[in-house]
């Protein structure tokens, strides 16, 4: 807020995060981030200006990152593991048009720029894809850290298919398959890959 002032802060909040190659959002709690007011649990996805970094993130085509305390991953985690739609569900509701500012000014010129840049109902597809995306790296990695046997593996797999990442998610279905092979669980593992890919 200084150089050119508050007007120029839109644009050069642009620049700052397309010139960085990685944008990390803190969330906690991961699955009312998008249903929260502007200003509770550090409602990061109900704030305008953090919306506008994630679409310049997208944008500049650079990583977008989640972190969560070990706590919240685990809930996360827990809840992926019950329903395969979780997240997907916890971010359907994502509204670019409900996001607040501090300033009603600044929330007018963030609204301004990203319809321009795309309009506001497809920064609502970029943010969410965005965010299932992220999440879904953390399924993904814990998973590689835990066990291939677990239920979340078989969750992970259809996140990931669901999300487009069909490689990825036939991979892992195939390493799951392998390690129930291994356990004796081999025509479950193959009547659910042959379930996961045929939906």
């Amino acid at each position: 807020r200084q150089l050119g002032g508050k007007e120029e802060d839109v644009p050069r909040l642009g620049e700052m995060v397309m010139a960085c190659t990685t944008t990390w959002m803190l969330i906690e709690p991961w699955d009312t981030m998008a249903t929260g007011r502007f200003g509770g649990n550090g409602n990061c996805l109900g704030r305008s200006w953090c919306l506008l970094e994630v679409l310049y993130t997208v944008l500049a085509g650079n990583e977008f990152a989640v972190v969560m305390s070990e706590a919240e991953e685990a809930r996360f985690l827990e809840a992926l593991e019950e329903d395969s739609d979780a997240a997907k569900n916890a971010f359907a509701n994502l509204d670019v048009r409900k996001a607040e500012a501090f300033d009603p000014a600044d929330k007018t010129r963030i609204d301004a720029e990203m319809e321009e840049k795309v309009g506001a109902l497809e920064v609502n597809t970029v943010v969410n894809r965005a965010m299932n995306v992220a999440m879904a790296n953390v399924a993904l990695a814990a998973v590689r850290a835990g066990s291939l046997e677990s239920e979340l593996a078989l969750c992970t797999v259809v996140y990931l298919r669901d999300l487009g990442r069909l490689v990825e998610a036939r991979e892992l279905c195939e390493e799951v398959v392998e390690t129930r092979a291994a356990k004796c669980e081999v025509d479950r593992g193959r009547e659910e890959l042959q379930q996961i890919f045929c939906e």
